[in-house]
This record gives C-alpha cells, structure tokens and sequence, in this order.
C-alpha cells in the first residue's frame, strides 16, 4: 500500500512538472496621453487636457505641448487642405493657452492666461514680506511669446485688507534674477 502510494505521488508530480507549458508574450507598449480630445473647425483646433495633467500644463505650457501635441500628424490626418496657418487652444479647468502654428508645423505665436494658479516661491515669499495683513484673492499668469520664446510674461495679483484693494502686476523675469518689482 506504502508502495502505491508514493508511486501515485510521484507520477502524479511528474505530470504537473510537464502540464506547465511556457507562454511567451509579445512587448507590450504603453504610452501615456494627457490630451483627452482634440476636436476641429476648419483651421481651428481644441485640445482638452486630462484632470491628472492639468497641473503639469499649467506649471510650463510650452513644454507640456512639445511632449503630448503633434501639429504635424494633424496636419497629415486631416488632408491637404492649404491652409496658411492652424489656431491650436489648450484647455484646462484654470485656463488656456492659444498657439498658431504655420503650414509647415513651425510655431508662429502663444498666448497663455491661466487664473489662480500656484504662484512662484519667490514671488510668494515677496509678497508675505512686502504686504503684511494682506490676502491675494485672485491671480492671473499671463505670457505671450513668438517662434517658441517667451516675450512677455507676467502676473497679476489682487491683494485685499479689509476694504481696501491693490493690483500688482509682476513681471516673472525679475523673479529668476532674485528680485520683485511691483508695478
């Protein structure tokens, strides 16, 4: 009995140990694509960005743009239609950034607002040193540049103290320099 039974355990094993059969899988590719939608007039396009990247196309638009947008496969996918000049509009829920690119896919201009945004550290600091007893209630980030640069960019912030209110507009390249000018 003490025979069979490890007999039976052993042709057992031996059969599980050779049923197991090796499957080998193609590469999976995973790409990740924060533009949810991009919808077309003529020349005009909308491109909607995802909740969980919006923070990341506020932070530098630009950049954002350069990594998920190809104005090239738009251009390919919708023909040779002529047109001198396409009108790209990012959309997040705290603002825009409108960018026309030429025939060829070239950047020819942007123009970005978003509103309350997370300011720059520097900028933050400045204004708690500068404006003691005083609360911002609204901001705007506002930057206009052609072929790629960046020509102006700036912020404005409304401050609040009891009934009284200011407006300061900041230009951000004196914020990389260490310094603020409020205007």
């Amino acid at each position: 009995m003490k025979k069979i039974i490890i007999t039976l355990a052993l042709v057992l094993s031996v059969t599980i140990g050779y049923s197991q059969e090796v499957i080998e899988l193609n590469e999976a590719q995973v790409n990740y694509n924060p533009v949810t939608a991009i919808a077309g007039k003529g020349n005009s396009f909308s491109v909607k960005i995802k909740e969980a990247a919006q923070g990341e196309f506020e932070k530098d638009p630009l950049s954002f743009m350069d990594k998920y947008f190809d104005i090239n496969q738009v251009i390919n996918e919708i023909g040779n239609k002529k047109y001198q000049s396409y009108q790209v509009t990012f959309r997040s829920r705290k603002g825009q950034m409108n960018a026309e690119f030429d025939n060829k896919g070239n950047l020819l201009s942007t123009y970005l607002k978003f509103t309350n945004v997370l300011i720059p550290y520097e900028l933050k600091n400045q204004l708690y040193k500068d404006y003691k007893g005083w609360a911002m209630i609204k901001n705007q980030h506002i930057a206009k540049g052609k072929n790629g640069e960046v020509n102006s960019d700036f912020y404005r912030i409304t401050m609040k103290n009891g009934n009284k209110k200011k407006n300061l507009k900041i230009n951000s390249a004196t914020l990389n320099r260490g310094e603020v000018a409020f205007n």
